[in-house]
């Protein structure tokens, strides 16, 4: 039974050391103040489950007259096991909110921008009529000018109408 606890005790030092890595690196990602100090402490309590399990390994492998009583670590491990749980539930509890919160959020604004978008398209038909409404008064003005011109200088009011329409193709582009 010994060397099975002796490989179960390595294995578990090794995937906690693993964890101590992996759950640094979680760490960084958050930047809310709130989740800090839970993440903190749990990352301390993987750290003291790491410590517990090489003492215990130490206590299996080593024959000196000073071990640690087996029941006071093993009691040690189960309930700051138990706080592991409940701070990793409750982190896990407050972040799951808190993307809740911001998906609701980033739905209010997406439902925002699609209406600023729609009234965005019923402006620019407007728009649009406006313009072809203004050609056609255009259109209308230069007609009447030609009509005037075939009374008085065509050549003057057709130089001048070229010119008007350069402006207004400038204006319109």
């Amino acid at each position: 039974m010994l060397p099975i606890s002796i490989i179960l005790t390595v294995i578990g030092i090794v995937l906690l050391i693993i964890s101590l890595y992996n759950y640094y690196n979680l760490s960084k990602i958050f930047n809310k103040v709130k989740h800090k100090n839970p993440i903190r402490i749990q990352f301390f309590l993987i750290l003291f489950f790491l410590v517990g399990y090489i003492f215990y390994m130490h206590n299996l492998v080593a024959n000196n007259p000073f071990k640690i009583q087996i029941d006071f670590l093993v009691s040690s491990i189960f309930g700051f096991g138990a706080l592991f749980v409940l701070i990793s539930i409750l982190v896990t509890r407050f972040i799951v909110l808190d993307l809740k919160n911001e998906k609701e959020n980033a739905n209010t604004q997406a439902k925002e921008i699609k209406k600023d978008h729609d009234e965005l398209k019923i402006l620019h038909k407007e728009l649009n009529k406006k313009n072809i409404e203004l050609e056609n008064t255009l259109e209308e003005f230069y007609t009447y000018r030609l009509d005037l011109s075939s009374k008085s200088d065509a050549k003057k009011f057709k130089k001048e109408n070229q010119q008007l329409k350069k402006k207004l193709k400038k204006i319109k582009d």
